[in-house]
């Protein structure tokens, strides 16, 4: 797949969340899962898990993670997955695999494909803090 462009970044004006989601344990979402869930974002750092499938969703898994600057998330590939990261604040580069770099920040949406090696870094100096949701390919 050379030549194509694996992430797309676009503006986004603004994403709410709200309220933790309960504990479900090993319930089997796909058959007495909740219809929805409100999820409210904690005041900590680091990694907060949002959904894990099995327990609040069927396949989706997300999660928010805030990275103090200069800090990165580690490289990574996305395997047999896409996902998708929304950025509320801070600003930061997504390095992909091939060296290309592109600018992230509050307001900015980015998708990356599957089989896509990545890794996002804090550039800025107060904390880049952003929402991931990984779905397996073709669901």
């Amino acid at each position: 797949m050379q030549g194509q462009t694996h992430c797309l970044a676009l503006d986004m004006e603004a994403i709410v969340w709200d309220k933790t989601p309960p504990d479900l344990g090993t319930i089997d979402m796909r058959r007495t899962g909740p219809d929805a869930l409100v999820i409210r974002l904690n005041g900590g750092s680091g990694l907060q898990m949002l959904l894990e499938p099995s327990r609040q969703s069927i396949s989706i898994r997300s999660g928010r993670v805030i990275l103090e600057s200069g800090k990165d998330c580690g490289q990574h590939t996305t395997a047999e997955y896409e996902e998708l990261l929304v950025f509320l604040s801070g600003e930061g580069v997504l390095e992909l695999g091939d060296g290309r770099r592109l600018d992230v920040g509050e307001g900015v949406v980015a998708y990356i494909r599957p089989q896509t090696i990545h890794n996002v870094i804090n550039t800025g100096q107060r904390p880049l803090s952003y929402i991931y949701c990984v779905v397996p390919a073709g669901r």
